[in-house]
């Protein structure tokens, strides 16, 4: 009977720390999703439409944005536009929040937040 009781606190008390720590690990999830794509909104404010591109990927670095990711794609072909996604990382690398720029001839043509993965 001294071991059941045992037992079963022992299970107890590991199915309150193993909930416990899912709730911790779900709300951080959150906030670093939530974070990111705060991040690449604050970043999108910041670019005007019609904007020259010369310091946007220095702009796009001192806000943080993830220096891997975060570059420029040029246009194959003059009727394509060159491509920054300045990508700002939630909870791993494959999901993405990120300020997609779109450019032609040095000035930029869009902007908008958008979700990768």
């Amino acid at each position: 009977m001294m071991f059941l009781k045992k037992l079963l606190w022992g299970v107890g008390k590991l199915t309150i720390a193993t909930v416990l720590l899912m709730a911790i690990l779900g709300g951080w999830a959150a906030y670093a999703e939530r974070h990111a794509e705060n991040q690449a909104q604050a970043f999108c404010d910041t670019v005007t439409l019609g904007q020259k591109v010369d310091q946007l990927f220095t702009q796009a670095l001192a806000a943080k944005a993830d220096a891997h990711q975060t570059r420029w794609f040029q246009a194959a072909n003059g009727h394509e536009n060159d491509w920054l996604p300045v990508t700002f990382l939630g909870v791993t690398p494959f999901n993405r929040h990120y300020c997609s720029i779109e450019a032609r001839d040095g000035v930029v043509l869009t902007k908008a937040v958008k979700y990768m993965d």
